[in-house]
């Protein structure tokens, strides 16, 4: 049950003697504390909503960060437990290396292409990207993109910007019907839903669609980074990616030039990341240790609500 929009069913059912969990809870920075939040839209509706956690009688919450800012806004921290991620069970998500060349000439790409994928973007996202390849191909003529929009209504608007830095691109499904594929490109723009988290293994580089804008509502969270860490790839991110904390920390330790501010950074960083193989090295242990920590987040959740339950 999401009491999200009904926080009052909390209080009828502890009335009732009906006990309640809280599973994969969130509260990262820029949530525990309403003068700081970044996501100012969204205050009011919290700042009646924080009273109502401490009706839960169990909270399983991602990470100490989170467990920290319950405990802020007065929940008892006995009542906490950090049980990992549940958006790290990875069953459906990892790819053969079968299937991920089988989508790589799906996009028409050939070994020696270097490619970065862009998942989830939002509108003049794009432009970054272009700046990027631009910069990028000078230095590295394989490159190439792989853009998956968030909304495919801004699809046209998008490839009308690529236009714009005369950019050449297909759609996926525009090369999907290629017998020949054509062998000059400069970018995929993915038209189909439901597969950004297979494109991902395609990928030697990942951008993280709308970490660079502030003023999208779901900004604030961005796409869920934990899709394409499974894949242990260098995953470059905006200032704006403000959920998912405790891992971005981790991979910055592992090489601070993840987080980018404009379209120089990026392609800075990708083009040091292709001649520096160890420290892509670093970024890989570091992914690695993140999913091992919260793979088994599903069993840890399980095991509370048995708690719970006994």
């Amino acid at each position: 049950i999401i009491l999200i929009d009904n926080p009052l069913l909390l209080i009828k059912f502890r009335k009732s003697g009906i006990p309640t969990l809280l599973v994969n809870g969130l509260m990262s920075k820029g949530m525990e504390n309403l003068e700081s939040n970044r996501c100012p839209t969204l205050n009011s509706k919290r700042n009646s909503l924080f009273q109502y956690y401490k009706y839960y009688d169990l909270l399983g919450v991602q990470n100490e960060i989170d467990k920290d800012n319950f405990t802020k806004r007065g929940v008892c921290s006995d009542k906490i437990f950090v049980t990992g991620n549940m958006k790290a069970d990875f069953n459906d998500i990892v790819v053969s290396e079968e299937e991920k060349w089988f989508l790589r000439n799906q996009l028409g790409m050939v070994d020696e292409h270097i490619i970065l994928v862009a998942g989830s973007i939002h509108l003049n996202e794009e432009k970054l990207l272009a700046e990027t390849f631009l910069s990028i191909r000078k230095v590295l003529p394989a490159f190439r993109l792989v853009i998956v929009p968030r909304f495919m209504a801004e699809l046209e608007s998008i490839e009308k910007a690529l236009d714009g830095y005369s950019l050449t691109h297909l759609r996926k499904t525009e090369m999907f019907s290629l017998q020949k594929k054509p062998k000059h490109f400069d970018a995929i723009v993915v038209d189909t839903f439901g597969e950004l988290k297979r494109l991902y293994s395609v990928g030697d580089y990942i951008y993280m669609g709308g970490s660079s804008q502030k003023k999208h509502p779901d900004a604030f969270g961005s796409h869920n980074i934990l899709e394409p860490l499974v894949y242990k790839k260098p995953i470059f991110f905006g200032p704006y990616l403000y959920l998912y904390k405790e891992i971005t920390d981790c991979l910055e330790k592992a090489w601070p030039g993840l987080r980018i501010k404009n379209s120089d950074e990026l392609a800075n960083g990708i083009i040091y990341l292709h001649s520096h193989t160890g420290v892509v090295k670093a970024i890989y242990d570091a992914s690695f240790e993140i999913i091992k920590e919260n793979i088994h987040s599903f069993n840890h959740n399980v095991e509370l609500a048995s708690r719970l339950l006994n």
